[in-house]
């Protein structure tokens, strides 16, 4: 598989504290100018020449602020959890003049990695490679979302390509109507926000079959092996597992199959997708597995607020900027969706290849995707009764037909 690796050589001073001082500026002014310094510091933190962590001193009109940028290759979203929590700790045991003292240690990122390795050729991992090769003849089955680029344009330098982005900031109020909404079908809100896009998609090429890069956190492990031995519940890297899947959407106006079909297709994926990505990148017959899908989903649910309030008083202030967003396209994906929700607000970034597609189409898509996921809400609040579906009996054999026609 593909390596690289940022070692700091042992005589490397850290990276001096960065001051970026606006208490000059009034107080919107300086907040935006803030954003846009540390989110130029995200984008200089690269995984080939460092730094990978960096801290930031903001000094605001009336207030002061410690940020912390982080190379997404140190942490993923779960990662920030533990992180807060344990500067909210950390903060509120210097403020009441105690004793600094953080939770025991939990296994190590190289544990982990040693026990993926461990874990690659064991005859359970072997079997689940023939699902993934089915997945993959489906998918190179199936034509990207941008069909006009020349194969020379879509083989070169697609994993630094530049960009486009369009952020959409949704009504406050779907959030809260989207938790009730998944108790209709049982769903989570990435899933009806997966399934919105996907309908979109939908009306703008009629196709009903797609191959979308997911991801999931790999932390969980295996249910038995190595992995299953492992306690990563306060250990910080980037867990996460990218894996193909072949979703279909119903079209039409029947919302309620394609929530349901959605549902299903995403939790029918074993190991969450870790397996994948075992045998694409431990095994010698990865190459096998190798594939790009031309659209990429990520959701990350609610990470500081969670904790906030253990030191909502305090002058420190950790400012976390675009989380969950990707700083560039992988090589061969041509449109990014990454939703996050910080502060009781769902933020969704549509990141897409110039090249592929005019910005006034992906600002079409951005704006229907709010009118999808608004109908879908909708819908969800109207039913009168929760809908079990397939996955909701740890069934994998039983269809949503079967069970339909069982309790009609």
């Amino acid at each position: 598989g593909w390596v690289r690796q940022y070692t700091p050589s042992p005589d490397e001073a850290p990276p001096a504290l960065v001051v970026l001082s606006l208490s000059h500026l009034p107080e919107k002014q300086a907040l935006a100018e803030r954003d846009r310094q540390l989110l130029a510091l995200r984008g200089q933190a690269l995984a080939a020449t460092g730094p990978l962590c960096q801290l930031v001193l903001v000094v605001l009109p009336g207030q002061t602020q410690l940020g912390l940028v982080v190379h997404h290759l140190v942490v993923d979203a779960y990662s920030w959890r533990v992180l807060w929590a344990d500067l909210t700790t950390l903060y509120g045991q210097y403020m009441g003049g105690g004793r600094l003292s953080l939770p025991a240690k939990t296994h190590s990122y190289r544990a982990w990695s040693a026990a993926l390795l461990a874990q690659a050729g064991s005859s359970y991992l072997q079997t689940q490679g023939g699902y993934w090769r089915g997945v993959v003849s489906q998918a190179q089955a199936l034509p990207p979302v941008a069909t006009g680029l020349t194969a020379a344009i879509q083989r070169a330098g697609e994993a630094t390509a530049s960009a486009n982005q369009i952020s959409v900031d949704f009504d406050p109020s779907l959030l809260a109507d989207l938790a009730l909404a998944n108790e209709a079908y049982g769903t989570e809100s990435g899933e009806l926000l997966l399934t919105a896009l996907l309908l979109v998609l939908h009306d703008h090429t009629g196709r009903d079959a797609w191959v979308v890069e997911l991801e999931a956190d790999g932390r969980q492990g295996f249910e038995q092996g190595p992995t299953s031995e492992l306690d990563l519940s306060r250990t910080v890297g980037l867990f996460a597992a990218q894996y193909p899947v072949v979703l279909q959407v119903a079209g039409g106006e029947d919302l309620s199959r394609t929530v349901k079909l959605v549902k299903e297709q995403v939790r029918s994926v074993p190991d969450k997708g870790l397996s994948y990505s075992v045998l694409r990148y431990l095994t010698e017959t990865g190459e096998d597995l190798a594939l790009q899908p031309s659209v990429c989903f990520t959701y990350v649910d609610e990470v500081l607020e969670q904790t906030a309030g253990q030191i909502s008083d305090a002058a420190l202030d950790v400012v976390q900027a675009d989380l969950g967003a990707r700083a560039m396209l992988p090589t061969g994906c041509q449109l990014s969706v990454d939703g996050v929700v910080s502060g009781g607000r769902l933020y969704v970034t549509f990141r897409y290849r110039p090249d592929a597609f005019a910005a006034t189409t992906v600002e079409g898509w951005a704006a229907a995707c709010q009118q999808q996921l608004a109908a879908l809400v909708a819908h969800c609040l109207a039913q009168p009764d929760r809908e079990l579906t397939p996955s909701d009996f740890g069934y994998a054999k039983l269809s949503i037909d079967q069970l339909d026609n069982f309790f009609d």
